[in-house]
């Protein structure tokens, strides 16, 4: 059984972004792993936190309904540049193929926005903190095919 969150999380939305617009057809679906990539393939995947200080805004609903559509749109035509981080990695190395990122019509990123009830200065702040406190926040990175690959950014 998973050990209770410290502080409660409640999530506001989940949702999935694509590039806007979407790439175009003749661009690469395919990003080939470097050297340098598969120095790291046998480690864990790198779990990011992007905290966003609303002190500002009156509520949750008010950053759903005025910032968070600045934010998913912001984000799509990010992926409309960086599109392979809207595809899927391969969780297994197959001997004689060269591993890529792939990226299908369709793929997206998930997205979920929650509240914690912890405190925002001490989680997102500059110093060593008891990271038990940030695994509540932690997106899981779905697993496609019976866990062949999984997404690059969640």
């Amino acid at each position: 059984m998973a050990p209770e969150p410290l502080h409660p999380v409640t999530v506001l939305e989940q949702c999935h972004v694509s590039p806007s617009p979407a790439p175009a057809a003749g661009q690469p679906r395919a990003l080939p792993l470097t050297f340098f990539d598969l120095v790291f393939w046998g480690f864990p995947p790198v779990q990011r936190l992007f905290f966003y200080d609303n002190a500002d805004l009156l509520d949750a609903s008010d950053f759903t309904l005025r910032e968070l559509p600045k934010f998913k749109k912001s984000l799509a035509a990010a992926l409309h540049h960086f599109y392979p981080l809207a595809g899927k990695l391969p969780c297994e190395l197959s001997e004689g193929v060269a591993p890529e990122v792939l990226f299908s019509h369709g793929d997206s990123v998930p997205l979920t926005v929650a509240v914690s009830g912890d405190d925002f200065e001490d989680l997102a702040g500059d110093h060593a903190r008891d990271t038990a406190r940030l695994h509540p926040l932690l997106p899981a990175l779905r697993q496609h095919g019976g866990s062949r690959s999984q997404d690059v950014l969640a």
